[in-house]
Order: C-alpha cells, then sequence, then structure tokens
C-alpha cells in the first residue's frame, strides 16, 4: 500500500508491526479501538491522538464500515451528524469557522443553563413535596404520642366508668356491671 506508506510519513504512523503488537496487547478489552486508545498506547507509538485518528479513518475509508464495530458505526454516524448540523448552522447564520465555534460554545452555554435551572425547579419542587410528607408525619406523630401519653396513665375506676358512660355511650347500669366483673387486682393495671 503505497498511499499507507506515504500516510504514514505524513501523520507519524507506527509501523504495522507496532499495531499488532497493540492489538494483541489489548485484545482481552471489550471495547472497540479509538484514537484515544491508540494515542495513548505505549506499544503503537502516535505523535498524537489526531495522527491515530487519521490512522482509523484511512482504514476506515480503505475497508469501509466493516471495520467498525457498532459502537464504532454509531460514532461515525454522531459524528457526521455534528458535522451536518455545524455546515447548516453557518450557513444559515453565515459564519465563517472560528465564529461558528465561538457561536456553538455559547448555544451549549445557554443549553447547561437551561438544564441546570430545570434541575433546580425539579429538585425544588421534590423538595418541598418531601418537606411536606414530613411536617404531615411529625403532625401525625405529635397527635399519636399525645394519644399514647395519655392512654399510659392509670385510670381510677371512676375514670373509667365516666369514659365508658360518655365516650362509649353505654348506660350506667352496663358499666357498673362491667366494672364489677374486674378483679381487684386488675383494677389497678386498668388503662384505656
Amino acid at each position: 500500500l503505497p498511499y499507507r506508506t506515504f500516510l504514514a510519513s505524513k501523520y507519524g504512523w507506527p509501523s504495522n508491526k507496532m499495531i499488532f503488537r497493540h492489538l494483541n496487547a489489548t485484545s482481552l478489552m471489550q471495547y472497540s479501538v479509538t484514537s484515544q486508545e491508540l494515542g495513548g498506547s505505549r506499544w503503537a507509538a502516535f505523535r498524537d491522538q489526531a495522527s491515530a485518528e487519521a490512522f482509523l479513518n484511512f482504514y476506515r475509508w480503505y475497508l469501509g464500515d466493516v471495520a467498525l464495530d457498532k459502537t464504532g458505526r454509531d460514532d461515525v454516524k454522531r459524528k457526521e451528524a455534528e458535522k451536518e448540523v455545524v455546515e447548516f448552522a453557518m450557513q444559515v447564520y453565515q459564519l465563517d469557522k472560528a465564529s461558528m465555534k465561538e457561536f456553538l460554545k455559547r448555544v451549549i452555554q445557554i443549553q447547561r443553563n437551561f438544564r441546570r435551572k430545570l434541575a433546580m425547579i425539579k429538585l425544588a419542587k421534590s423538595t418541598r413535596r418531601e418537606t411536606q410528607r414530613l411536617g404531615a408525619e411529625r403532625r401525625y406523630s405529635q397527635k399519636v404520642d399525645k394519644v399514647g401519653k395519655a392512654s399510659r396513665r392509670t385510670r381510677t375506676p371512676d375514670e373509667i366508668r365516666a369514659w365508658m358512660i360518655t365516650e362509649l355511650e353505654l348506660k350506667p347500669k352496663l358499666v357498673d356491671a362491667m366494672l364489677a366483673l374486674v378483679p381487684a387486682s386488675q383494677e389497678d393495671e386498668t388503662q384505656v
């Protein structure tokens, strides 16, 4: 491949032997080969990441998309879609490449601020709901606690009799008969 030899000298690509050594050393890894991986490899000595990117682009051009796995193909599609969006925006807004980079930077900053604002609103709503829920639980537990404290104290037979007549609306004769059935030893332990 004379074209590969020319590009190797232009971009500073390593030899095929060095590439093969890198692929052998990383063959157990379950991800596709990326320009970041090749650029940082100690076996395949690329000049920089751009050189590794050019290497991968050459083999994709030479072999076609069969050289890529699914994630690689998805990555290429994403990059091509981004490129199309940038070119379209350059035409619509009549910007050059330098201005376009600044424009995209501002758009990303606006999107980031908008997403942050939405996240803050969502967090405030969930915090407010949680505070309301905790407040309701606290009020309920205070009521239960008051009832529990009141019910834990020992009541006298006269208090029990008055409670049964007023709250349960039982007839006084029935209440007297029920209290007469309670042995004297249990009267002291009776709680309502």
